[in-house]
C-alpha cells in the first residue's frame, strides 16, 4: 500500500528528502501516521531513524532553518525533540502547535514497531524507499485493518508492563478515535491494573484530561471504570459506591457524579435536553463555555474541561459528611466545603496548576449557591443575586452550567418537564440580572475608597472595605442615585460604629 505525496504534510516531505540525500533510513511512524490514513489533524509528528536523533535534528533545523534539537530527558535519551518549528508550518491539518520527536530505531523497522503499543499505532510511513513520490506504507501487525474496524487492539499481553501509561492511553485512544477496545486488550488491562499506580502523576493526568475534552466523557468515565482504572487515579472517588441520597435523587452519589459530567456534555453538545430559544440568558452562556472548549490553553487549564473535572468531583465531600438526622433523613452537611478540601488533596496529588486547583475548589464550594438564592425557587432579591456576582465574578458561568446538570443528575428521569421550565425560568432571572442590572449599575462608581479616607478621616483597613462594599451593593440596588446619597449613607453607618460591618 503507498500513500500519494500529496497526502504527506509538506514538513515530513522535507524530513524526507534530507534523510534521502544523507542516505539515512528514515520512518514516520505512530500517531501521525494513522492520523494521515484517517485524514485527521496531525497534532505530532514521530520519527525514527538508523543514526543519532541529536545529530539527525540538529542537521534538520538547519534544513528547515527553524528549531532547536531538545533531547527530552535522561531516561528517553535516544529521543530528542526539534522544538519551535511552528514558523515552517503551513499545512492546514496541522494544529498550531506540534512536536516533532526523533528516535533511534531499535535495530530494525519491524522490531521498532512491535514494540509499540496498540495495532493502529504500529504503522509506519517509508521516507526512503517511495515509489513516483508515493510513500509505502509498512504494516506488520494488521493495524490498517483494526483502524477499518475501529478497534483497539494491545500488540501483546505484555504492553502495559512495558509502559502502564497505556492502560488509560487505551480509553484515551477509544475516546478520540470513537474506537472500541477489543475484549482481550480489555481483559489484559483489568488484570494490570494495579500497574498505573507506578505512573507518574503528570502523565495520568494529561491522559485524564484529554479524556474530559470529549463531549461524550460520560461513556468513557465509564469505561475507566469498569477496567478498574478510575479508582487508580481517584481513590477517594469509590467511596461514592452505593453512597444513598435522600429520595429525591434518583441515582447514589457515584452515578449522580458520573451523570453530572454526562449531563454537561448533554447541555452543551446533545439534542436531547431542550433549552428553548426564549432562554437566551442560557443559551449566551452555553455558548460561551462551548468557546472555552475551543482555546489553546493546556487541557489541564482548560475551562470546560476543569469543569467537567468539577462536575466528577462536586459531590466529593459527600462520603465524609453523610449522616442521618431524628427523622430518618439523609444529610450531607457541610459537604460543599468538605469537598473543595478532598478535591484540593486530589488535584494538588495530580500536579494541577494552582490556578486549576482554585478553579474547582471555589465552583465545588459554591455549586450548591445558585439553587440557594431563594427559599422555594422564588425569585431571588436583589440584594441576594447582587452578592452571587459579587462573590462568584466571571466564574458564574461554569456555576450556572454545573448547577444545570446538578439539577438533571439529582432528579434523573423523575424530573418532569414542568419542573425543568421552571428551572430553566429561574436560572434565565438569575442571568437577566446579570446582563441588565449588575451590568449598568458597574458602569460608574460613586466613590472610591481613597474619597471615603479622605472626607471621613479614616485610614486605610478593613473598614474603608466594607463602607466602600455596602455602598456599591446600595447602588446596585437603585438605592443610592448620587455622590452625596452614599456620602449619607456612610456617615449614617459610621454613627452605628464599626460594628456595622459584621453584617457585611
Amino acid at each position: 500500500m503507498y500513500i500519494p505525496a500529496s497526502e504527506i504534510p509538506s514538513v515530513v516531505q522535507i524530513v524526507s528528502k534530507y534523510a534521502n540525500s544523507s542516505d539515512i533510513k528514515c520512518f514516520l511512524v505512530g500517531g501521525a501516521v494513522r492520523d494521515i490514513l484517517m485524514n485527521r489533524t496531525i497534532s505530532d509528528i514521530d520519527i525514527v531513524v538508523n543514526v543519532n536523533p541529536f545529530d539527525f535534528a540538529a542537521k534538520l533545523s538547519q534544513t528547515f532553518g527553524y528549531g532547536t534539537p531538545v533531547v527530552l530527558d535522561k531516561s528517553r535519551s535516544n529521543i530528542c525533540r526539534l522544538a519551535g518549528i511552528e514558523n515552517i508550518l503551513d499545512d492546514t491539518n496541522f494544529p498550531k502547535k506540534i512536536d516533532l520527536d526523533i528516535k533511534e530505531m531499535d535495530g530494525s523497522i519491524r522490531n521498532d514497531l512491535s514494540n509499540r503499543d496498540f495495532s493502529i499505532d504500529a504503522i509506519a510511513l517509508d521516507l526512503i524507499n517511495s515509489c513516483d513520490d508515493d510513500f509505502k506504507v509498512i504494516d506488520f501487525s494488521d493495524g490498517i485493518s483494526d483502524l477499518l474496524n475501529k478497534k483497539i487492539r494491545m500488540l501483546d499481553e505484555n504492553v502495559f508492563l512495558n509502559d502502564p501509561l497505556r492502560l488509560i492511553r487505551a480509553i484515551r485512544l477509544s475516546s478520540d478515535l470513537n474506537f472500541n477496545i477489543d475484549e482481550a486488550t480489555e481483559d489484559q488491562i483489568i488484570k494490570d491494573s494495579e500497574l498505573l499506580k507506578r505512573v507518574s502523576s503528570e502523565r495520568v493526568r494529561d491522559e485524564f484530561m484529554k479524556i474530559l475534552l470529549n463531549i461524550e466523557s460520560k461513556k468513557y468515565l465509564r469505561k475507566l471504570d469498569d477496567l478498574c482504572l478510575l479508582e487508580k487515579i481517584f481513590e477517594d472517588f469509590i467511596k461514592l459506591k452505593n453512597l444513598s441520597q435522600p429520595e429525591e435523587h434518583y441515582w447514589d452519589v457515584f452515578e449522580h457524579s458520573i451523570q453530572s459530567v454526562g449531563y454537561v456534555d448533554e447541555l452543551l453538545y446533545g439534542s436531547d435536553i431542550k433549552i428553548g430559544k426564549h432562554f437566551n440568558g442560557i443559551e449566551g452562556i452555553i455558548n460561551e463555555i462551548r468557546s472555552f472548549r475551543l482555546s489553546d490553553e493546556p487541557d489541564d487549564q482548560n475551562k470546560f474541561v476543569l469543569l467537567k473535572l468539577t462536575a466528577l468531583l462536586h459531590d466529593i465531600g459527600k462520603y465524609p459528611t453523610r449522616s442521618i438526622d431524628v427523622n430518618g433523613r439523609i444529610r450531607f452537611l457541610g459537604h460543599s466545603e468538605v469537598g473543595a478540601k478532598i478535591a484540593d488533596v486530589i488535584l494538588t496529588d495530580l500536579r494541577m496548576p494552582k490556578k486549576s486547583i482554585n478553579f474547582v475548589k471555589k465552583l465545588i464550594d459554591n455549586h450548591l449557591r445558585p439553587g440557594q438564592l431563594s427559599s422555594k425557587k422564588d425569585i431571588p432579591s436583589n440584594r441576594a443575586l447582587y452578592r452571587f456576582y459579587r462573590d462568584l465574578g466571571d466564574l458564574y458561568i461554569p456555576i450556572i452550567i454545573l448547577y444545570l446538570a446538578d439539577v438533571l443528575a439529582a432528579a434523573g428521569p423523575k424530573l418532569t418537564q414542568n419542573d425543568w421550565n421552571n428551572t430553566l425560568r429561574y436560572v434565565n432571572h438569575i442571568i437577566a440580572y446579570q446582563s441588565i442590572i449588575l451590568e449598568e449599575n458597574s458602569l460608574n462608581t460613586l466613590l472610591t475608597g481613597h474619597e471615603i479616607m479622605s472626607t471621613f478621616g479614616l485610614e486605610s483597613g478593613k473598614i474603608v472595605g466594607d463602607l466602600l462594599e455596602k455602598v456599591n451593593e446600595s447602588h446596585a440596588l437603585g438605592q443610592l442615585k448620587s455622590k452625596q446619597d452614599a456620602l449619607d449613607l456612610i456617615e449614617g453607618l459610621l454613627s452605628l460604629g464599626e460594628d456595622f460591618a459584621k453584617e457585611y
